[in-house]
């Protein structure tokens, strides 16, 4: 784990690139939180619970899954971010984060930038599926609305001449793009 700065003569990452790494990452967390599911249910199972639904298993223990998985979602990337600048879907696009000084993020920093990254997409979908659960179509439209700020804190990034997005201007981190091996 050496964090030696990386020049700045590397390229910063396009919108495109970036995309691919999170498919390529939220299939990877989507297999960790499955995992991470099977290694829950044996605790439901001997609470006699029959599903992971607040109704069946109480919502003590359904709020205490979906910590569980937030946490595997955290660690996933914040280890990663701050161990080698890369998580997996980043290293098969030959990105890779780093600080403006070009040292790996700190632990703090990651976990900012996550949630910085994170937050816009939040309200828009909650809203969808609140109206799922409700069947508003009215709500629904307001919650692709809002799905629309995740959107843009992404495209704000074609505005900015170092391509960030907001949540590498809030952590002073950039994602560059690695030369061919």
């Amino acid at each position: 784990m050496i964090n030696e700065p990386v020049t700045s003569d590397r390229p910063p990452a396009s919108l495109l690139r970036r995309v691919g790494a999170m498919v390529s990452d939220l299939l990877v967390v989507v297999g960790l939180m499955l995992l991470g599911t099977l290694m829950f249910v044996p605790v439901l199972n001997h609470l006699g619970a029959k599903a992971m639904t607040p109704s069946e298993a109480g919502w003590f223990w359904s709020v205490i899954y979906w910590s569980w998985l937030l946490c595997i979602w955290m660690l996933f990337f914040v280890f990663f971010w701050s161990r080698s600048g890369q998580t997996v879907g980043m290293r098969a696009w030959r990105l890779r984060v780093e600080g403006e000084s070009g040292r790996l993020l700190t632990w703090p920093q990651a976990v900012t930038r996550l949630w910085a990254g994170t937050i816009p997409w939040l309200p828009g979908l909650l809203a969808m599926g609140i109206a799922e659960q409700l069947g508003s179509g009215m709500l629904k439209y307001v919650g692709q609305g809002l799905f629309l700020l995740g959107v843009s804190g992404f495209m704000s990034m074609c505005l900015d001449p170092l391509r960030r997005t907001w949540h590498d201007r809030i952590t002073h981190s950039r994602v560059i793009l690695l030369p061919k091996l």
